[in-house]
C-alpha cells in the first residue's frame, strides 16, 4: 500500500504501521533477532545516495508551506497536541527497550563523532524554548534517582571537557529572571548530614592553583554596593552554633591559619591570647561585679596576677601551651583582681620591678 496523500491520514498510517512492528518484534523476539542480523549485514548507503537525500531534504525545506507544515506538527499545533501514550503502547516501549542489548562504545563514539562540531543555531533555540516554557516533567521516582546516581557513579570528567565547558560558560551571565527561579527552587531545601558528610569528603586534600586563588581574589574585590547590601540581608539572623565556632577556631589554629610563619609567636604570648586566660578573665570580672577592686568604680576593667604571671611560669616549669592549660594553679581566681586601666597601668609603674 502507498502512503496516502493527505498529510494527517499519511501521519497515522505511518503511527500504525510502527506499532504493528513494535508489536510484532515484542511479541517474537527471535524475528526481532533476524532483523537485527540483516540490518547489520545491509550494505552502507552510497555517497550518491546520501548526496540525493540531502537534497531532496533541502528543496523539501525550501518550500515555505511545507517548512511551515513540519514546524506546527513538531509545536503540537496539529492532532499531536495533548497525544498521550496508551499504557499499552508504554508497556510495548517497555518490553522493546528490554530486548534491545545495551548501546556498545563504538556506537557512541559514533554518534559523538557525528555531533562533533555540531551547533544549535539561536532561533532553534528559542523555538525549544518556547516549546518547554510552562511543560514541567512529572518528578523522579526513588528508583529512578538510585538508577541515575549508579549510572554517573565511577565516571569522571576529563581535563579536555572540563576546559570546553570553562570555555562555553566564560563570560555567561545569569538572567535576574533565572536567579530568582533558581533562589525559589532552592528555598526551603536543607541538605542532609550524610551528603554533607559526602561533599566534604569528596573536597577532602584539594586545594586550589595559585591562578586559580589569583582569579578569585580579583572576582571578588571591591564589591559592588548591591552585592554588599545583598549579603548583609542573607547574614542578619543567622549566627553559627558554638560546636562550629569551636571547629572554625581549631581550624584556624597553627599551619592552618594563613598567617602562619613556623611558630615563631612566644609561648608567653600564645597563653595570653589564648581561650583558657580569657575564661579565667571573665570569672574574676565576674566575682568582682566588673568593678575595679580598689575604688569600686566601674569603667575600662582588666584583669591582674596577685603573683605574676611570669613567675608562675617560672616556678611551674610551663614550657608549652599544653602545659599551660593542664596547670590549675594558673588559672586559679583567687589569684586574679579586677582593677582599672588607668590604675593597672600605675600598679605595674610603681610595683611592676619589685615584683
Amino acid at each position: 500500500m502507498t502512503l496516502p496523500k493527505d498529510p494527517l491520514k499519511r501521519e497515522e498510517y505511518i503511527q500504525h504501521q510502527k506499532e504493528v512492528q513494535l508489536k510484532r518484534f515484542t511479541d517474537n523476539p527471535a524475528e526481532y533477532e533476524k532483523f537485527r542480523e540483516l540490518a547489520k549485514n545491509r550494505p552502507p548507503v552510497s555517497k550518491e545516495t546520501r548526496k540525493k537525500q540531502s537534497e531532496f531534504q533541502k528543496k523539501r525545506f525550501e518550500d515555505p508551506l511545507e517548512r511551515k507544515r513540519i514546524s506546527e506538527s513538531l509545536m503540537g499545533n496539529t492532532r499531536t497536541l495533548g497525544y498521550k501514550h496508551t499504557e499499552k503502547s508504554k508497556e510495548n516501549m517497555r518490553n522493546a527497550a528490554k530486548i534491545r542489548p545495551p548501546i556498545t562504545e563504538e556506537t557512541r563514539n559514533r554518534e559523538r563523532k557525528s555531533q562533533s562540531g555540531h551547533s544549535v543555531s539561536k532561533e532553534t533555540r528559542e523555538k525549544i524554548s518556547k516549546t518547554k516554557t510552562g511543560k514541567h516533567p512529572p518528578p523522579f521516582t526513588d528508583e529512578h534517582k538510585k538508577n541515575i546516581g549508579n549510572g554517573h557513579r565511577g565516571k569522571k570528567v576529563s581535563d579536555e571537557t572540563k576546559e570546553k565547558l570553562r570555555i562555553i560558560n566564560t563570560g555567561k551571565i545569569t538572567s535576574e529572571e533565572t536567579r530568582q527561579k533558581l533562589r525559589l527552587l532552592f528555598t526551603g531545601r536543607f541538605v542532609s548530614v550524610e551528603t554533607r558528610k559526602k561533599l566534604s569528603k569528596s573536597k577532602l586534600g584539594h586545594h586550589h592553583s595559585e591562578e586559580t586563588k589569583r582569579k578569585i581574589s580579583v572576582a571578588n574585590r571591591n564589591p559592588s554596593e548591591e552585592i554588599r547590601s545583598k549579603m548583609s540581608i542573607l547574614r542578619v539572623g543567622k549566627r553559627p552554633s558554638k560546636e562550629t565556632i569551636e571547629k572554625m577556631c581549631k581550624n584556624r589554629k597553627g599551619n592552618g591559619n594563613s598567617n602562619w610563619k613556623g611558630g615563631i609567636t612566644p609561648l608567653f604570648k600564645q597563653i595570653r591570647s589564648g581561650k583558657k586566660m580569657k575564661e579565667w578573665t571573665r570569672s574574676v570580672f565576674e566575682r568582682d561585679n566588673f568593678k575595679d577592686w580598689f575604688s569600686g568604680c566601674t569603667g575600662q576593667i582588666e584583669s591582674h596576677h596577685i603573683i605574676s604571671f611570669s613567675k608562675l611560669l617560672r616556678k611551674y616549669n610551663i614550657l608549652s601551651l599544653e602545659d599551660a592549660e593542664n596547670c590549675p594553679f594558673l588559672w586559679d581566681i583567687n589569684n586574679g583582681i579586677t582593677l582599672l586601666k588607668t590604675s593597672h597601668k600605675a600598679y605595674h609603674a610603681i610595683w611592676g620591678k619589685q615584683q
